[in-house]
């Protein structure tokens, strides 16, 4: 009779440690400025960017970035007075299903007076007297920029000395400002000129993909993520484009604190299929699965306030 022998151990596998805990991933959900054109299920109305925000919410997502629009053409061209109440009435209809969610609108407007008086004061002022909860942050851009296509190009206008007035005055109003930098020199001008004056941790937003960023390449984001300053920071990916998937897995394995996914960024579901995205929260689902893979839990909106130190509610 044969004795059979056991299978000898070649590679204990088996003995490797388990990966440490690794911080919560929170997912902010951005329904977008791109038109019907590019994305016919781009949403205008506040009822169609609310759906949207609320099933992105049932899908993970902790932060929403706000625009809107006219609800015929979907032009981000309004008044004051028509941007206030539709910015109101869109968050009524999302707050009803996402009472934690936070709010995260554009300090952009318009973009050719960088003045306090022009772009916070009347806006976010008329918002956080409403209701804090309409504007828990709020976007600066860091630097003076061309935008539109190469025929019909304008000058986007951020000035260092504006920018930093800006988060002096939202950070008055109890809004925390989030430091979206497009290329390296933002990157070093808001670490120079910015932060040193402004509360802690400082939200730094790093892109890839979209208009006048660094290209979609995989090996720039490590380089954009090593320029972060140390100490207490708080890094979101905006990454767009056709790339936005890979480039996104990518900031998720370096370690980023969130992401931002949606119609604002890019069209198309996969990189290479022009696929379009059809709901925000299919992409939401999608990063979240991928992020699970991956050891990384989805903040709750609670763990999401409490990372960007902000007020709790509820």
């Amino acid at each position: 009779m044969t004795t059979k022998r056991p299978q000898p151990i070649i590679w204990p596998a088996h003995l490797e440690p388990t990966w440490p805990q690794r911080k919560p991933l929170i997912i902010n959900v951005a329904t977008g400025w791109l038109t019907r054109e590019q994305n016919p299920s781009q949403p205008y109305t506040p009822e169609e960017i609310a759906s949207e925000v609320i099933d992105a919410y049932q899908a993970g997502a902790s932060v929403w970035h706000i625009h809107v629009r006219d609800a015929e053409t979907g032009s981000l061209r309004l008044t004051q007075e028509e941007r206030v109440e539709l910015h109101q009435r869109t968050c009524d209809l999302v707050f009803r299903h996402c009472p934690d969610i936070i709010t995260d609108p554009s300090a952009a407007d318009p973009m050719t007076d960088d003045s306090v008086e022009a772009r916070i004061t009347p806006y976010f002022g008329t918002l956080v007297e409403a209701d804090p909860h309409y504007a828990d942050m709020a976007v600066l851009n860091m630097g003076t920029m061309s935008m539109g296509p190469w025929e019909r190009q304008w000058v986007f206008v951020n000035r260092l000395p504006a920018l930093l007035a800006h988060a002096r005055a939202l950070e008055g109003l109890g809004v925390k400002p989030e430091f979206v930098c497009y290329d390296m020199p933002m990157i070093e001008d808001t670490k120079e000129h910015i932060i040193g004056e402004v509360k802690k941790p400082w939200y730094f937003s790093l892109c890839q993909g979209i208009h006048n960023t660094e290209p979609p390449k995989l090996e720039l984001t490590k380089v954009l993520a090593d320029q972060l300053p140390p100490g207490d920071v708080v890094w979101q990916a905006i990454m767009g484009g056709r790339n936005w998937l890979p480039l996104t897995v990518q900031a998720i394995l370096l370690g980023c604190d969130a992401v931002r996914v949606g119609k604002e960024d890019t069209i198309y579901l996969h990189p290479d299929r022009d696929v379009n995205i059809s709901r925000c929260s299919e992409v939401v689902e999608k990063v979240a699965n991928i992020a699970g893979e991956l050891g990384r839990k989805i903040a709750t909106p609670r763990e999401a306030r409490e990372k960007l130190g902000l007020r709790q509610i509820g």
